[in-house]
């Protein structure tokens, strides 16, 4: 049985967050003009590639909720998300 450490999970957390994202926006582009809204967990910087990706995906799409183990990050990605 293998050890999860709380990095492997947060990366695996994002992954699947973006994964699910993209799908959403896939199947629901162009059918509805509410917004989408999208939460950070994890603010690396893949984390931060994720949600750039996201928002970049459609017009819709914003962040509404930063989350990382780490408070100086979380709040460096919403300084970093807002520019």
């Amino acid at each position: 049985m293998s050890i999860v450490t709380r990095r492997d999970f947060l990366v695996g957390g994002t992954v699947t967050a973006a994964v699910s994202t993209f799908a959403v926006l896939r199947t629901a582009r162009g059918e509805s003009e509410a917004k989408l809204r999208v939460g950070l967990v994890g603010c690396g910087k893949r984390g931060l590639g994720a949600a750039r990706n996201c928002v970049d995906a459609a017009a819709n799409v914003c962040i509404t909720a930063v989350g990382d183990v780490f408070p100086e990050r979380a709040r460096e990605a919403m300084q970093k998300m807002a520019a």
